[in-house]
């Protein structure tokens, strides 16, 4: 349904959920599918919900989308090159966000500060801003600071993201780590952020997670699973092969599955020829490959709350992951390591030759997996229509 036809005169809570990327794109992030996950059950649960996207109108069908505002790419001429990303798609978008505007939806739910800033900055009110990703932490995580790019971007972000949490009718992060790093970046605004937030973890069991049978067959070798971009070092790819091949020089009887691709992949592929190590590239679907494997690893140096954690959780394959970020609230201390590929190494061993440990881990986190089983896209709509 277009934009034009859209009625929104009615006594229904009307819920726009409002996002700069096209949602049929082939590489689906983790951010991509809890959008989706919420779209979907806004719409099977007869809500009166619109999406605005950049996504094909013959893909939403497909994609269970019943009233849909078309949303363009930025245009990419002489003008938009001297424009942050963000006002360039404010630019392109700007008579759409204002016909947005009239439709008066009662509440606006976005992903992150990039799309959200567009929408604040032409007054639209009662937007629930949702951080999935701690980008000015990202940044400062894989780039040098004596990089003069890096001060001007990160600048940028921290004065969007400070109009953001003024402007934001609801502030929604995945766990503490999220919060604080607010409350740090933005002390003069911490009252406000306090009032503003909800914090709610992710669950195990999204829509798009089963449980594969080969999670639950005896693995003949110890088969050590990593997922992650290598378009830079964020998710820690470079500790986990350093590490992998330290292992493999002590001769021990060990496999890596390494998945995901980006700009750094053929490099490390050179660098760790091995047949014990295999380069997967980017998969449309992991559940099969983390299934078959003894252990996940994910040594990231910043992250919230990674969905890759909370898949192998549910398919009860065993996860250690570094201190960084919101890992910690996830998994317990018995699974977690000082990132360095030193550390990966140690533990990784330790776990391979006292199969009672390996077990014992497995053990507490299947406990912990249990907590986490609920109705995630259930508990957000609570908080966006202020039920809880």
């Amino acid at each position: 349904m277009y934009m034009d036809s859209i009625n929104c005169k009615n006594s229904m809570s009307k819920i726009l959920f409002y996002t700069t990327g096209d949602l049929a794109t082939k590489h689906l992030t983790g951010g991509i599918k809890r959008f989706m996950e919420l779209v979907r059950y806004g719409f099977s649960t007869n809500r009166d919900v619109v999406l605005s996207s950049r996504t094909n109108t013959s893909k939403l069908q497909e994609l269970g989308v019943k009233k849909h505002i078309k949303i363009v790419e930025a245009r990419g001429d002489y003008l938009d090159k001297f424009l942050f990303p963000e006002l360039a798609l404010l630019r392109a978008n700007y008579h759409t966000i204002k016909r947005i505007k009239k439709l008066g939806f009662d509440n606006i739910v976005v992903f992150d500060v990039p799309p959200a800033i567009g929408l604040i900055l032409m007054g639209l009110s009662n937007v629930n801003l949702m951080i999935r990703r701690d980008l000015i932490g990202y940044e400062s995580a894989i780039i040098s600071h004596t990089n003069l790019k890096y001060y001007t971007k990160v600048v940028v972000q921290w004065l969007c993201e400070m109009i953001c949490l003024i402007r934001s009718k609801r502030i929604v992060v995945q766990c503490y780590y999220d919060r604080d790093k607010l409350i740090l970046r933005h002390p003069i605004l911490s009252k406000l952020i306090c009032r503003k937030i909800v914090i709610q973890i992710n669950n195990v069991n999204p829509s798009w997670v089963y449980k594969s049978e080969l999670a639950f067959l005896p693995k003949n070798v110890f088969r050590v699973c990593f997922i992650g971009n290598f378009s830079d070092i964020r998710k820690g790819h470079d500790l986990l092969l350093g590490a992998a091949k330290q292992l493999l020089d002590e001769g021990h009887n060990m496999e890596f599955v390494v998945i995901g691709d980006g700009e750094e992949l053929d490099q490390y592929k050179s660098k760790y020829q091995s047949e014990k190590i295999c380069f997967m590239g980017r998969l449309t679907t992991v559940n099969e490959e983390l299934a078959k494997s003894s252990i996940l690893v994910v040594p990231s140096r910043a992250d919230s709350c990674p969905n890759t954690v909370l898949e192998a959780l549910y398919n009860g394959i065993p996860v250690i992951g570094s201190k960084a970020g919101g890992i910690p609230e996830i998994l317990n201390n018995d699974a977690l390591f000082e990132l360095t590929a030193e550390n990966i190494a140690n533990r990784l061993r330790d776990l391979y030759l006292d199969k009672s440990k390996l077990c014992a881990l497995l053990e507490n986190e299947r406990r912990r997996c249990k907590e986490l089983e609920f109705n995630w896209a259930e508990k957000i709509f609570e908080i966006i229509e202020n039920v809880y």
